[in-house]
């Protein structure tokens, strides 16, 4: 988990019985739903599994790990607007959607097609864009 937050080498592989860098779902703070949502199904887990037995999570984690570079290579298109359609999609108990209320109301004006948000009631999507219900 440390790697995880630090950059650092990753642990050995199969680290407690586990793939490097996996945490246990049974364990003690991560458990299994009693049923998936209506939303997610068997088949969406799968392409997840699948996809993070690949590759695991350093895309996202490097995507992090070079924001203040991305942020300097963006800054030259502070000002533009985006041009295409577009669709704002959030769950209703979102931290962003919180703490950044002002500027999602104020997108239009950047976003000029953009069409009505979609709230996902009793939904979190996280930095990751993964979903999960609370």
């Amino acid at each position: 988990m440390f790697y995880s937050l630090s950059g650092d080498s990753p642990p050995p592989a199969k680290a407690e019985g586990m793939a490097a860098g996996m945490v246990r779902r049974n364990g003690d703070f991560l458990t299994n739903p009693v049923s998936l949502p209506s939303w997610l199904t068997e088949s969406d887990i799968d392409i997840y599994v699948e996809a993070f037995t690949r590759s695991g999570f350093r895309g996202s984690l490097n995507w992090w790990r070079n924001i203040d570079r991305s942020w300097e290579l963006m800054g030259a298109f502070s000002q533009a607007q985006v041009t295409v359609p577009a669709l704002y999609i959030a769950g209703d108990r979102d931290i962003i959607v919180e703490a950044f209320q002002p500027i999602i109301a104020k997108q239009s004006a950047m976003v000029p097609k953009l069409r009505p948000a979609i709230m996902l009631r009793a939904v979190v999507i996280g930095p990751s864009r993964n979903v999960r219900r609370r």
